[in-house]
């Protein structure tokens, strides 16, 4: 629209010029009547462009390297000049371009823990969690639908923290906390079950001082009111937290995961905060009972050696990506206060290696901004990778929280072909 409207604007001021000349050197009321006009209706043609462009010129985007951490936004999350690896000085690689925020992100509220969902039936779906302050009933778990990543309407609650059955109150353990609820949730379809959402649920959010343990909640249709509560993983993960806490008092905090579906029909959960920068839990059946894999000792196993672990940098917010059988990604933060976001990649979902170097992202891709989290999804139609980086945002209102922004990274042909086969298969 801006663009006709300067286009008309040089071709008024030509004219112009045009009927003065005819003005002055030929027929003065032919010329005066010609300007007049000229005037009148491109002016007219100008003013009804531009209001047409106030009404449907979507707002700038601009990436999120281009706008810079403040000096409170520094304070509240330092910067550590030394990072382990080989950090890129852009902040950015292996991505097809930087980060930018989802329209509906800079007017409406967003979250970190954002998972993507491709239904049979089409278009995306955005599962995210809420957390109001008015307890249960305001942590909730909600859905953006839309055509496109970047078209998604409005948010849809489909349940809320009163369906939890298991957690108790610190203080009172004959109840139910009021301020349980989900957080961390990782939304997938399978084609028997439905809808799985592997989860994290507490008493209230108070790291350290109350128990953060997965969970489950399931639906045949993805529909409100169809939605299940599984409970806390049954078997071993329960197990390993009382047996932990009854020697030392301390509670697990398990930033949760990604939950998939095998070939042969089994379960699968990758998570943390059992020890692990990333454990893996195993069922026939997702009721459960779950098993941690174990080390001929017994030792649940460390399944990600190569990422830089100290007692400082655990590796939080795990997300495992399976393109193909023999193609998986996981992406993770290093610590909190986060500073960088690392991938690593496997043929078989056990063996890890380093996606080139590493680390991926760093706060420089932000503006040195506040990042967290990194959630991603394979897009069936572009055969790309789809990022979306929770990054700390001011929004219009003035008020500050995580949004995600959304950048995408191209297959290499290996993993193409991996996609084509497995496709092929299914």
């Amino acid at each position: 629209m801006r663009i006709v409207a300067g286009i008309l604007s040089s071709l008024y001021l030509g004219l112009t010029l045009f009927g003065l000349y005819q003005y002055k050197a030929h027929n003065r009321s032919w010329g005066m009547k010609l300007v007049v006009w000229i005037k009148s209706a491109t002016q007219l043609a100008i003013a009804a462009l531009f209001l047409a462009g106030c009404a449907s010129d979507k707002p700038r985007l601009v990436p999120a390297n281009a706008v810079k951490a403040d000096a409170g936004e520094l304070k509240q999350f330092p910067l550590d000049p030394n990072l382990p690896g080989d950090p890129p000085k852009s902040g950015l690689r292996h991505w097809s371009g930087p980060f930018f925020p989802l329209p509906y992100s800079t007017t409406n509220s967003g979250n970190s823990y954002v998972s993507v969902v491709q239904p049979p039936s089409g278009g995306i779906e955005f599962w995210a969690n809420g957390w109001g302050p008015k307890g249960a009933v305001e942590r909730t778990i909600f859905v953006r639908r839309g055509p496109t990543i970047d078209t998604l309407g409005d948010e849809e609650i489909m349940f809320d923290g009163m369906l939890i059955n298991d957690v108790p109150d610190m203080k009172d353990p004959g109840k139910l906390a009021p301020g349980r609820g989900f957080t961390r949730p990782y939304m997938m379809y399978d084609a028997e079950v439905g809808y799985v959402l592997l989860c994290c649920v507490c008493p209230d959010y108070k790291p350290g001082s109350v128990p953060l343990l997965p969970a489950l909640v399931v639906s045949e249709t993805g529909e409100k009111g169809s939605w299940k509560y599984l409970g806390k993983l049954k078997g071993e993960p329960q197990t390993e937290y009382e047996t932990r806490h009854k020697k030392t008092k301390q509670h697990i905090w398990s930033d949760g995961g990604t939950i998939i579906r095998l070939k042969d029909k089994r379960w699968r959960v990758y998570l943390n905060g059992f020890g692990q920068t990333m454990a893996v839990l195993e069922s026939d059946r997702i009721e459960g009972p779950w098993k941690f894999r174990r080390d001929g000792k017994g030792k649940i196993i460390e399944f990600l050696t190569a990422f830089p672990r100290t007692p400082r940098r655990s590796g939080i917010w795990l997300n495992v990506l399976r393109i193909a059988d023999d193609n998986w990604h996981v992406w993770l933060t290093d610590t909190w206060v986060p500073q960088s976001i690392w991938h690593y990649e496997s043929k078989d979902g056990l063996t890890w290696k380093p996606y080139g170097k590493q680390p991926e992202i760093t706060r420089a891709a932000v503006g040195n901004r506040g990042l967290k989290c990194l959630r991603t999804y394979y897009d069936r139609h572009t055969r790309n990778v789809v990022g979306l980086l929770a990054v700390w945002t001011t929004k219009p209102d003035g008020s500050k929280g995580w949004m995600p922004n959304v950048s995408r990274m191209t297959l290499t042909g290996r993993e193409l072909d991996a996609e084509a086969k497995q496709a092929k298969q299914e």
